[in-house]
């Protein structure tokens, strides 16, 4: 089984056609709509339709892993979304299949993602919004440097109740100051990218 496997080193490239399938099964987890603010479930061709379409202001990006013993398997997606080469910031998401979920993967993950987009891409500001539940998720982004900018009150209803979604914010310079942690672990697994 995947969530056995320990994950040391994992692959990034765009997202593709060839991924549907897997990107319909890992959007369609009961428990990762609990975390996303649109809960809706997807058909494999309302995905493939989301993928085709996105606007030129959105990227998507897979997340793979392989051993010796096996091919290539989907770990996530990351999200890039609302992008401003001008003011030069954008919204920021990373979706980790439920398979490998606990191993540490999204602190490497994210690291390397704010390494690229602030020192090869030249952004300035990254952004998020989680909603108030997301407390693994919360701890995280305080883990990387991000602070809390605002909140919108009961935005997302789950489960028979309203929540908030918090935003939050990460700049180059915040960056800086906590990369060389988080880049120098050498327990964490490895990210290289794939054309």
């Amino acid at each position: 089984m995947a969530a056995q496997t320990k994950v040391e080193k994992v692959f990034i490239r765009p997202a593709n056609s060839k991924d549907i399938i897997a990107l319909n099964e890992m959007r369609n987890n009961n428990q990762t709509l609990l975390h996303l603010h649109h809960a809706e479930h997807f058909s494999v061709e309302e995905t493939q339709d989301w993928l085709e379409n996105l606007p030129s202001t959105s990227k998507r990006y897979v997340i793979l892993y392989s051993t010796i013993y096996c091919c290539r398997n989907l770990v996530g997606v990351i999200r890039l979304d609302n992008i401003d080469h001008i003011n030069r910031n954008c919204m920021v998401g990373l979706d980790i299949n439920a398979d490998y979920r606990g191993q540490g993967l999204a602190y490497p993950i994210y690291a390397w993602l704010f390494d690229y987009l602030f020192n090869q891409l030249n952004f300035h500001r990254l952004y998020l919004e989680v909603i108030a539940n997301n407390n693994k998720a919360i701890h995280l982004y305080g883990k990387l440097g991000f602070m809390p900018c605002g909140n919108w009150p009961s935005k997302v209803f789950r489960e028979g109740h309203y929540l908030d979604s918090i935003c939050y914010w990460l700049n180059e310079y915040v960056w800086s100051l906590n990369k060389v942690i988080l880049i120098e672990d050498e327990k964490l697994p490895r990210c290289e990218v794939l054309t």
